[in-house]
């Protein structure tokens, strides 16, 4: 019965030493030496991370000298008359786009971001709006049905000067000329 029970505590002795419960005091000094390393490794590398994604009062106040990068050319345009396709700028900047007929001529080139909504007085049968730069498609949009809108079609662009922009309803019906259910918002931002 003696014999069993030291075997018994050689076992557990052993099974200890083998799952790391008891680790000889070297070992134990070594691994808090790595840990301190490394956490003083992240915590150095989060700092750089910091300062990369937040900038100084100085890279702000540089910054604030860039935005005029972007302009804005008309907040709306919309259509003059409920059955036109003659589009009316709210407050045009002729030195970037002009109004001429039914399209929008782009005076300076640039990235331009486009957001065009349609909606249309009835819709019973399905309608198709496009917004056309110099005759080529650059958004597309249906008529949903159940509120007769497109909603909100979006898109940035490269334009050029001399170019036209116009938008193209088929089959032709008539438009809602509010501002708040018919428009083509355009921002102008700089080349750089």
């Amino acid at each position: 019965f003696y014999h069993l029970s030291s075997c018994s505590s050689q076992a557990q002795a052993d099974l200890s030493t083998a799952i790391g419960l008891t680790m000889p005091q070297h070992t134990q000094q070594s691994l808090v030496h790595v840990l301190l390393l490394w956490t003083t490794i992240l915590s150095i590398l989060i700092h750089i991370c910091f300062m990369q994604n937040h900038p100084s009062k100085q890279d702000i106040q540089n910054d604030d000298s860039k935005k005029t990068n972007t302009q804005l050319i008309a907040t709306f345009l919309s259509p003059t008359e409920a059955n036109s396709t003659k589009w009316l700028a709210k407050n045009p900047d002729t030195n970037l786009a002009s109004e001429k007929g039914e399209v929008l001529t782009i005076n300076k080139d640039g990235y331009y971001f486009l957001n065009l909504q349609v909606t249309l007085c009835s819709c019973k049968n399905l309608h198709t709006v496009q917004l056309q730069w110099n005759k080529k498609v650059i958004v597309h949009g249906w008529i949903n049905t159940d509120t007769c809108s497109t909603g909100l079609l979006g898109k940035v662009e490269e334009l050029f000067a001399g170019g036209t922009l116009e938008v193209i309803v088929n089959p032709k019906m008539c438009i809602k000329t509010s501002e708040a259910l018919t428009h083509l918002g355009i921002i102008y931002m700089r080349k750089p």
